[in-house]
């Protein structure tokens, strides 16, 4: 259970970092044009 917990867990924060990125990087570029 707590092992499930913890995986669903990283994952989750994978993606919301990906996430971030991504935003991160599209507003660099509207930025720079």
């Amino acid at each position: 259970m707590c092992s499930d917990y913890f995986q669903a867990y990283r994952d989750c924060k994978k993606k919301w970092i990906e996430d971030m990125k991504e935003e991160k990087r599209r507003n660099t570029k509207l930025s720079l044009f």
